[in-house]
């Protein structure tokens, strides 16, 4: 074990932190934004979703190597109308150019009560909730939507045409955790079932179909075929999820100037991802402190709902990551073994330490 582990194999926030920024510095980034990028990969381990976390690491060290994502890209604003913004990532790693837009919608929001962005050429930004949270902690309501890649078939389809196309929203509370909301408007994530895959785990009926078209329980067989759209199936109501999919789809491409979804499935040589980003400044509405208070009354009583059979309680959006966080912090966090490999592969590859 390193120094930043224990016998458990829980590893310190800070080396995993140091250790992420290290590889991808090596990988030609920055300093400044390998250590942003390394921040975000990290909090997304801290707060239980690995599958938008280290796991990606060798992939994007690679991908910055091999020049499919800019190492040094120039974070650009492409169009100023004060609360709205048309940002150019310049191909760089989407977490760095999402976390430098979100900084100018809260910045916008200050002065005019909203701040808007549309981002175009960039890349994988990993959790959308990482910035919403980023507007939440500035005492702002927070929204981040991504839309890229060719993963979901539409209602009634067999074949993927749009992103997984993540919706994530995040408001302050004062005393309770935090109201944050990131879900797929697919059923399930991608990368949850190519984590099934990795681990040999069978998937419930109704997430993803098999590469013919069929429905599958195979993690393995999924992965190379199309997810399913939020609710499924046509009978469980899977065009909610195709609507909600193609509104982002028309925030982050269609505004942005980037290639579609169903565009990308017929051409399949388009790159780069988009995104479409908002903070609210909550002071221009009612006062911080009575806001959170609102939310703090509002979260307790739907925590009083009596459970379902089986079930403990209700938890609100966000409060399992929030506990999760507060724990791997002050205890270390686990990483998965075969997660481990890759990313000690990748330390050797660039010839740096590993965790």
């Amino acid at each position: 074990m390193s120094a930043g582990s224990s016998d458990s194999g829980l590893f310190t926030a800070e080396r995993l932190r140091a250790f992420a920024a290290g590889c991808l510095t090596a990988s030609g980034m920055p300093p400044e934004d390998g250590t942003v990028a390394a921040a975000l990969l990290v909090r997304s381990e801290l707060r239980g979703v690995e599958t938008h976390g280290l796991l990606w690491l060798p992939n994007y060290c690679r991908a910055l190597r091999e020049g499919r994502i800019n190492p040094t890209a120039s974070v650009s604003v492409a169009s100023d109308h004060g609360a709205s913004l048309l940002i150019d990532g310049d191909g760089g790693l989407g977490h760095v150019v999402c976390s430098r837009a979100m900084e100018l919608c809260i910045s916008r929001a200050r002065e005019h009560g909203v701040g808007l962005a549309a981002v175009r050429n960039s890349r994988h930004n990993g959790a959308a909730s990482l910035f919403a949270i980023q507007a939440m902690e500035a005492g702002m309501l927070g929204l981040s939507l991504t839309g890229g890649g060719v993963r979901v078939a539409p209602a009634g389809g067999t074949e993927a045409m749009l992103g997984t196309n993540p919706i994530a929203f995040a408001a302050p509370t004062g005393e309770e955790p935090p109201f944050v909301l990131d879900m797929a408007t697919s059923v399930v994530a991608g990368a949850k079932v190519h984590l099934h895959a990795l681990k040999g785990l069978p998937i419930p009926l109704g997430w993803a179909l098999d590469e013919d078209g069929n429905p599958t329980t195979d993690a393995a067989a999924a992965d190379v075929g199309p997810l399913l759209p939020l609710g499924g199936t046509l009978e469980g109501s899977s065009y909610k999820g195709f609507g909600l999919g193609l509104m982002v789809e028309t925030l982050c491409n269609v505004l942005t100037g980037m290639a579609t979804g169903p565009e990308r499935a017929r051409d399949g040589t388009a790159s780069g991802s988009g995104h479409f980003l908002a903070a609210i400044r909550i002071e221009g509405l009612q006062s911080l402190d009575e806001f959170r208070r609102r939310m703090d009354h509002n979260l307790r009583l739907l925590r009083t709902c009596r459970p379902a059979a089986g079930v403990e309680r209700v938890y609100t959006p966000g409060e399992i990551e929030w506990q999760l966080e507060q724990a791997r912090l002050a205890n270390g966090s686990p990483l998965f073994p075969t997660t481990v490999e890759g990313l000690n592969g990748t330390a050797a590859d660039l010839g740096i330490d590993p965790l």
